[in-house]
């Protein structure tokens, strides 16, 4: 089969591979469109970060979706022929991913591993469940109030699935920031933002604390991965205050949603003074349910945030693109 192999920084190459073997617990898809991650970038622009490290000979590609070709013989209620997306792949060297014609995921078992694709979503939609599960991860770490600001930092997919998960959870102060031109637009039309800020021309923290008049943002969720957005969530967030019964109430929080390729220089004070809550957090695991039934429901679209779709035979051209943040919000590859 065709295969987009990686082979160091900046060098992808579609190459042809052995074909996926069939385990008795797993199942074969033949893929239909996959998605770029932000995490695939890291990895071949530099190798990938310290936790996250790429070897050559390695497959990317974790955002899949595709048909079931191929079903071992311990699998139970998955059938040839349906269309699902899949989990636990794509990330390492010994799991092959789905930019390639077909994907093997070693252990198969439904809503575990491998969820059924409802008829009323696309592939397209499919492959981009994934980064939503991201988002709604991200809002569930926030545990919103309708009342509440939040501020989302970096406006590509994670950052615009955060601020429709938000807006479907009924936030009513959504504001956004962003360099790139066509995330800015998107920002604007999708409909998920109350306010978008062009952090080209304005400055963000100034903005944010403007709107909320100087209270500073509920939740800021830094999904840009830079530390000058790093160090703008910080200094946005709201800082703990007393009631008027001086009793304390917590500052906000700060999450983190975005991998990051440079250290950062930065005093913690605020974090301790104003009793600030900074979460980390990564994938979403469990969610996938819940990102099939928003799609569903139309309470998020995710047809205009694709960019670009590109075959796989243009795989290294895809992942250029993906760098161009004035054209790009999700790139497909589809085998």
């Amino acid at each position: 089969m065709k295969a987009c192999v990686y082979h160091g920084p900046g060098d992808m190459r579609v190459e042809n591979v052995r074909d996926p073997e069939l385990a008795a617990d797993g199942i074969i898809i033949q893929v239909k469109a996959c998605g770029i991650c932000g995490s695939d970038i890291h990895r071949w622009k530099i190798g990938g970060v310290k936790e996250a490290r790429m070897e050559a000979g390695q497959i990317l590609g974790h955002e899949f979706s595709g048909e079931v070709i191929e079903v071992g013989a311990n699998v139970k209620y998955i059938e040839k022929g349906q269309r699902v997306i899949a989990v636990g792949v794509g990330l390492r060297l010994n799991a092959p991913g789905g930019f390639a014609e077909y994907v093997s995921i070693p252990i198969a078992r439904l809503n575990r591993t491998v969820y059924l694709l409802p008829d009323e979503l696309s592939y397209e939609e499919g492959a981009m469940l994934e980064p939503l599960v991201v988002g709604i991860s991200a809002a569930k770490k926030g545990n919103p109030t309708a009342q509440d600001a939040v501020a989302i930092l970096g406006m590509g997919i994670i950052g615009q699935c955060t601020a429709q998960v938000f807006k479907a959870i009924g936030v009513s102060k959504i504001m956004v920031s962003e360099i790139g031109k066509k995330r800015l637009e998107l920002s604007k039309t999708i409909g998920a933002a109350d306010i978008v800020i062009n952090a080209l021309k304005e400055d963000v923290i100034a903005r944010v604390l403007e709107i909320t008049s100087g209270m500073g943002a509920d939740i800021v969720v830094e999904c840009a991965g830079v530390p000058i957005t790093f160090l703008q969530a910080v200094d946005m967030v709201r800082p703990s205050r007393l009631d008027p019964k001086m009793r304390l109430i917590p500052g906000g929080k700060v999450i983190l949603a975005a991998i990051y390729e440079r250290p950062i220089e930065w005093l913690p004070n605020r974090l301790v003074f104003s009793n600030i809550e900074m979460i980390g957090m990564m994938g979403g695991e469990g969610t996938f349910p819940a990102a099939i039934d928003l799609v569903k429901t139309g309470q998020v679209n995710l047809k205009p945030l694709i960019s670009h779709e590109f075959p796989l035979a243009q795989a290294r051209e895809a992942f250029d693109t993906h760098l161009k943040a004035d054209e790009s919000v999700k790139i497909l590859i589809k085998p």
